[in-house]
């Protein structure tokens, strides 16, 4: 509704959009209203780890109703950034050995050398 003069028009010619623009204001608004008494009562890491479960959910109930299609991009993206948010809120002991050391030769390419001494995650000994 970049169009505010537009916007009122469809909202007084379809009950579809109307319902459609008052639930997502709705929704919007439950849901920032969750994630502030998240981050009071934890903390923004936590946070984050329910909105990347949230999205997740979304994505997967979306794939068999039809409303995307499987893209393995996607799913080694959300796989990614959760290990990265596993290992950021909980440290080493999140993930299993053996994914610490995929996770350090995907860090290895992406950045210097002199970061990745830095980063939670150490060489396996």
């Amino acid at each position: 509704f970049e169009d505010t003069i537009d916007a009122f028009h469809q909202w007084g010619y379809s009950a579809e959009v109307l319902v459609a623009s008052l639930g997502l204001v709705f929704s919007s608004t439950l849901f920032n209203l969750l994630g502030l008494t998240a981050t009071e009562t934890w903390d923004s890491i936590a946070r984050m780890a329910l909105i990347i479960g949230s999205t997740i959910i979304v994505y997967v109930i979306s794939l068999p109703v039809g409303w995307q299609k499987f893209d393995p991009l996607q799913a080694f993206g959300y796989t990614i950034v959760s290990i990265g948010v596993l290992i950021y809120y909980y440290g080493n002991n999140s993930i299993p050995k053996q994914f610490q050391w995929i996770c350090m030769k995907i860090a290895s390419t992406c950045f210097d050398s002199n970061e990745i001494e830095r980063t939670p995650i150490r060489a396996l000994q």
